[in-house]
């Protein structure tokens, strides 16, 4: 493989696992009054959708641009493990009846 179609797929790897997080925060801009319901319904304060919608699609194009990118990319990754921990296991707590 040349070094140029390696640029060429690295760039467009960047650029889709940048799109999860971009995706992720428009949607909940769309949506935002279900969003926040639902993150209280989950027992997080609906005071934090905006600055998660703003860190979703700020960092999402902070990879596109390559900026900070390996610090911007373990943020994200943080994020990602921090939110399926808060989410995840409280729903499952709540598909069990112990809420």
């Amino acid at each position: 493989m040349t070094s140029q179609a390696q640029s060429y797929g690295s760039a467009a790897v960047r650029v889709l696992m940048a799109m999860i997080f971009i995706l992720s925060g428009l949607s909940k801009i769309a949506a935002a009054d279900t969003m926040r319901g639902y993150m209280e319904a989950m027992g997080v304060p609906g005071i934090l959708l905006w600055p998660a919608i703003l860190f979703e699609i700020g960092a999402g194009l902070l990879i596109i641009v390559r900026y900070k990118t390996r610090i911007v990319a373990a943020l994200l990754a943080g994020f990602s493990v921090l939110t399926a921990a808060i989410f995840h296991k409280r729903r499952q707590k709540v598909a069990l009846g112990q809420l």
